[in-house]
C-alpha cells in the first residue's frame, strides 16, 4: 500500500455578495498544495467584454497564506498564473469555457508549495489548529463576469516530514525615471526565480517594455544575470521547452453578406496573455544547481534600465527551510 494522503474540501462553494476579504483556516496536517476555482457567471451581452482568463483571474486582488501573521504567500490572481507557467510549467484548467451570456465558467488554480503536487519533500509542515490561514481579497464583478463564487480543496501528506517549502512573495515599486533603477531584495533565503510584471510590454512599431534591460547584483557586483533584455529574457521560456498557455485571446472580426462587421471568438491571436511577464531562472536545472544564494549578502539588487518609468512588480520565489519559518 502506498503513503496515504488526503484530498478534501476545504472551503464548500461560497458566494460573496459584494467585493469581500474571506480568511479560512487551513489543514493542521502537512499541506502539499491547494486547489482554488473561481466560479464565475458570463457578462457577456456586450460579446467584446468576454474575457478568456487574464480578466477573471485579476477578480483575485490577493491571495495570502499566512502562519501566525508571518506571510507564506502574496501574489496576485494573474501573476499566480504566470508562476505556474514559468516555475512549474503548469497551467489553470477552465470548464465551460463558452462565450455565452450568464452561463458559469469553472477556473481551477492550483496553489504548490513544493516543486511539484505531492511532493513528499517540499510543503508545509503541520500546525496547530488557527495557525495557518488562506486569505483571499476577491471583486465578486468586473468586466466580463459577475455572481463570482469560489471553492477550496486541498492536498495533505499525514506522513510528510518537509525540509523546505516555496515562498512567494510579492514586491511592488513604480520607477521615477527612465534609466537604472534598483529594486532591493531581501536576503537570507536563497531564490529559485524572480517572476517580474512590467506594465508595457514588448508592442509596436518601436517597443519599448518598461523594464529594459536586467541584471542582478550583489553588494555591487554582478552575478549570474549580468546583463538581459526583457524581451529575450522571455525567450527562455522557449528555451527551457515550455509553451505558453492555451487560454490565449482569439477574436477577429467578419463581414457578412458584404456588409456587417460581426465581432467572432475564432482561432485568431489577438494578445498574448502573458506579454507583461519574464522570469529570472536560477533553477533550471530543477536541482538547485545555480539556486540564488543571498546569506551573508549586504545589499542585493534587480537593476533595471527602465525605458517607461512606470509600475513594475517583482514576485519572489524563495527556498525556505521549514526548521528557519515554523
Amino acid at each position: 500500500m502506498g503513503e496515504p494522503f488526503i484530498h478534501s474540501v476545504l472551503v464548500e462553494e461560497a458566494d460573496p455578495a459584494a467585493d469581500t476579504i474571506a480568511s479560512h483556516d487551513l489543514p493542521v496536517t502537512p499541506l502539499s498544495g491547494l486547489l482554488l476555482e473561481l466560479k464565475p457567471l458570463n457578462e457577456t451581452a456586450t460579446i467584446t467584454d468576454y474575457q478568456t482568463a487574464v480578466g477573471i483571474l485579476d477578480a483575485i486582488n490577493s491571495i495570502r497564506v499566512l502562519h501566525r501573521g508571518k506571510t507564506v504567500l502574496d501574489i496576485r490572481g494573474r501573476d499566480l498564473w504566470a508562476a505556474l507557467q514559468h516555475r512549474w510549467r503548469a497551467d489553470v484548467t477552465q470548464s465551460n469555457m463558452v462565450q455565452t451570456d450568464n452561463d458559469r465558467r469553472s477556473i481551477v488554480i492550483p496553489i504548490m508549495f513544493g516543486r511539484h503536487w505531492g511532493d513528499p519533500t517540499e510543503g508545509l509542515p503541520a500546525t496547530t489548529a488557527g495557525e495557518l490561514v488562506l486569505r483571499l481579497d476577491l471583486d465578486v464583478a468586473g468586466t466580463g463576469y459577475d455572481d463570482l463564487r469560489y471553492q477550496v480543496e486541498a492536498l495533505e501528506l499525514p506522513d510528510a516530514t518537509f525540509a523546505h517549502f516555496n515562498r512567494m512573495t510579492t514586491i511592488a515599486q513604480t520607477f521615477a525615471a527612465t534609466g537604472n533603477n534598483d529594486i532591493i531584495l531581501p536576503v537570507g533565503w536563497p531564490y529559485r526565480g524572480l517572476l517580474l510584471f512590467n506594465t508595457t510590454e514588448f508592442a509596436g512599431a518601436a517597443p519599448a517594455p518598461g523594464l529594459g534591460r536586467l541584471s542582478i547584483r550583489r553588494d555591487g557586483v554582478e552575478q549570474g544575470y549580468v546583463g538581459t533584455d526583457f524581451e529575450r529574457l522571455r525567450g527562455l521560456f522557449g528555451a527551457l521547452g515550455k509553451t505558453h498557455s492555451v487560454y490565449s485571446e482569439h477574436r477577429h472580426h467578419v463581414i457578412v453578406n458584404d456588409t456587417v462587421d460581426v465581432f467572432a471568438l475564432n482561432p485568431q491571436d489577438w494578445h498574448q496573455q502573458l506579454d507583461e511577464f519574464a522570469y529570472m531562472d536560477f533553477d533550471f536545472t530543477r536541482d538547485d544547481r545555480y539556486i540564488l544564494e543571498t546569506k551573508g549578502a549586504n545589499r542585493l539588487v534587480l537593476r533595471s534600465d527602465a525605458e517607461v518609468a512606470e509600475a513594475m512588480r517583482v514576485i519572489l520565489i524563495e527556498k525556505v527551510p521549514v526548521a528557519d519559518f515554523f
